[in-house]
């Protein structure tokens, strides 16, 4: 915020140090401070920290904090006071927002006298970087700058009905405010109004509708105070900020309504020759309770690190309007001034003391605490794992925002499309909605790579967000992407790399291949009607949960995505796996054996098969006939048709070995024809 070097100094009694000298103390007091010099003045532009521009959106309240912080006094200001009428203008106010509007104070001024405004407000105006406008309009914000409230004017006789309703906007309402511009209003937003029409944004813009003009005689000058938090929304919803609006939106004390009422009426009677008419209309109230905070002397010393003398806390706490009382020599009872809404305990007080005695004045004293290594975090050191393990396996890591746009819903299927959730205030249109899957960022990272390789692997952990019943559920997936633009590669071999992957990830964390298995038949309604691959195949635990999916990309999706063009069409395969699933899964604890004593015996077997039939399908029928000396099946070789309606060849080696004694040639013969018996029976032609 902007604060004048002369306005400052003329709330206090001594004079302030150099611009300089002021600069270096507000930097090592309060915030990052710059100054430049302007005319006859100096500028101050301090970076407060969000809970203290309320609070010091004056420069009153600002003087009073350099006081503090260089022992100076404040100049006694005599309290202005406004007299009784006996025969008061006709005007009322009514509030019918009491939620949002605590007070509201009003009064009216006659015999105003247009003119230019006096050159010590015009100068005050244009340095903290506000224009002069005329000695009405300027005044109140000469005002605000004084004190940090910002006040409003309407002409008189503007006002229809002589009724001033502080009321929210209809549905579709509309206003046009002072600069021309035209804003559609809903019913969250707080306006000033009389009998028929809104005539100004509460606590943000004043409208045309009351507009001061040169005609203007009479004015309803007004002083409230309103929520912050409405505010802040009124003013992100009309994309309108005004000094006004930075203000309420950090909670100003309404004790200050009618302090910058009383002051604003002193200075129109001296500079615009108005003349009182009503009394002060006033609705809503105001507690005068001051907040009392107990204060021990000895937990200061022992927050702090060491003691500070109690010459000097009395000294900062009054200067910063503090009041005390002694209970005992330890024990004070500190009053908080009524205007410090961001004081409310005792760590508070002890932050305002430190901050005036500045931290520089501490010694460095190293802590005395016993350091105590963090507990574990093993799903975060289960996922470093993955990720070593992915790189090992020739995969490089990406990481992408967790958004999607409107665009990439619609390949999302039923279920999917339910779990949609996104922030209310989204930045642009890519942020919409929050990831549901981890699929669409890879399609993404494909088009972005495709125009530098023409292959990659890749992969990303994230978490995917799912609102069910209004409620957001965020679980971590594993998701990886391989595309190759090599015609003479087939599909399937691009698929088999993914299983492969899957495979060898799920061997490097010790899950054994009788923990899961693959299928292409969906065993829950949330995993059918896939939008993006042209087939699934699902990875279930043993106790058919579902691990992940993984699939190749159907055509239209890659042209919409930009995959596909009359000069690239790769072949991409696409995985998601759920991390929390694995992770239950997974055994930590990996067994040791010995190396075998005896030999293996690998056989090899040919078969054909349909089509759309799974490998592992076929190596789980092999399973099932559980021959205690079959130690492992590999598929070696995968030969397919290009009329998908055809059989297809799968090869693999068989692995045979006994750990007591070495197999003969007629037991491992008896287990073949046992084999070849079983998967001729399943409708299997062997080659």
């Amino acid at each position: 915020m902007l604060y004048s070097y002369n306005l400052l100094q003329s709330f206090i009694k001594q004079k302030l140090v150099s611009a300089n000298q002021l600069n270096d103390t507000l930097n090592n007091c309060l915030g990052d401070t710059h100054f430049k010099k302007v005319s006859n003045d100096y500028v101050f532009d301090i970076e407060l920290t969000a809970n203290r521009i309320g609070v010091l959106a004056g420069h009153k309240n600002m003087a009073k904090e350099i006081c503090a912080m260089l022992d100076l006094d404040l100049k006694a200001i005599k309290d202005y006071k406004i007299g009784k009428i006996a025969k008061p203008i006709l005007m009322s106010v009514k509030n019918n927002a009491k939620a949002s509007c605590q007070i509201y104070s009003g009064i009216v001024l006659t015999n105003i006298k247009i003119k230019e405004s006096p050159s010590f407000i015009k100068d005050a105006l244009n340095n903290c970087g506000m224009r002069s406008i005329n000695n009405v309009v300027d005044i109140t914000n000469y005002v605000m700058l004084e004190i940090g409230q910002p006040m409003h004017a309407f002409d008189y006789e503007k006002i229809e009905g002589n009724k001033i309703n502080v009321r929210y906007a209809k549905k579709d309402e509309t206003i046009t405010v002072l600069t021309g511009d035209e804003y559609k209003l809903n019913e969250d937003i707080l306006v000033i109004a009389d009998q028929t029409k809104p005539m100004a944004i509460a606590g943000i813009k004043g409208g045309i509708a009351g507009e001061i003009d040169k005609n203007t005689k009479t004015i309803v000058l007004e002083s409230a105070n309103f929520n912050s938090v409405d505010i802040y929304k009124a003013s992100k919803f009309l994309n309108l900020a005004t000094d006004a609006s930075v203000r309420f939106s950090h909670k100003l004390s309404p004790s200050l309504a009618r302090e910058a009422l009383k002051r604003a009426v002193e200075l129109f009677e001296k500079y615009a020759n108005a003349k009182v008419v009503s009394n002060v209309l006033e609705t809503g109230v105001i507690s005068d309770q001051p907040l009392i905070v107990p204060f021990n002397l000895e937990r200061v010393t022992k927050l702090i690190g060491q003691s500070i003398s109690e010459k000097d806390i009395q000294r900062i706490l009054t200067k910063l309007g503090y009041t005390i009382k002694k209970i005992s020599s330890k024990l004070w009872n500190v009053k908080v001034p009524v205007y410090r809404n961001n004081v409310l305990i005792f760590e508070d007080i002890v932050d305002d003391l430190v901050r005036i005695y500045g931290l520089d004045n501490l010694e460095l004293i190293p802590p005395k605490v016993e350091l105590l290594s963090p507990k574990s975090n093993e799903f975060y050191q289960f996922k470093e794992m993955i990720k070593d393990y992915m790189t090992m396996l020739g995969l490089d890591e990406v990481y992408n925002y967790s958004f999607i746009n409107e665009f990439d819903t619609k390949f999302l299927n039923d279920q999917q499309q339910r779990w949609l959730v996104g922030p209310k205030n989204y930045l642009n249109e890519n942020y919409r909605y929050l990831n549901p899957v981890s699929l669409i960022t890879l399609l993404k990272n494909v088009t972005t790579n495709l125009a530098y390789f023409e292959k990659a692997k890749f992969f990303q952990i994230d978490k995917n967000y799912r609102s069910v019943s209004d409620v957001i559920f965020e679980n971590t997936y594993l998701s990886f992407a391989i595309y190759d633009l090599n015609k003479k590669q087939k599909e399937t071999e691009v698929l088999l790399e993914a299983k492969g992957i899957i495979e060898n990830l799920l061997a490097k964390l010790a899950i054994d291949k009788d923990k899961y298995y693959f299928s292409d038949k969906y065993l829950k309604d949330s995993d059918k009607n896939n939008k993006i691959f042209k087939s699934t195949v699902y990875i279930y635990s043993h106790s058919d949960e579902l691990i992940g999916s993984m699939g190749s990309v159907i055509d239209n999706v890659k042209a919409e995505y930009k995959i596909k063009n009359d000069q690239k069409n790769p072949w991409v395969v696409l995985s998601e796996i759920d991390l929390s699933v694995l992770y239950k899964i997974m055994m930590w604890s990996i067994d040791f054996k010995p190396i075998p004593k005896y030999p293996s015996s690998i056989k090899d077997i040919s078969i054909m098969v349909p089509w759309r039939t799974l490998v592992n399908d076929v190596m789980m029928d092999i399973h099932s006939l559980k021959i205690d000396d079959l130690k492992d099946i590999d598929v070696f070789d995968v030969y397919e048709p290009t009329n998908n309606d055809e059989y297809k060849s799968l090869s693999f080696h068989l692995i045979f070995r006994n750990n007591e004694r070495t197999l003969s040639s007629n037991e491992i013969e008896k287990y073949l024809e046992l084999i070849t018996k079983h998967l001729t029976s399943k409708g299997y032609k062997i080659r």
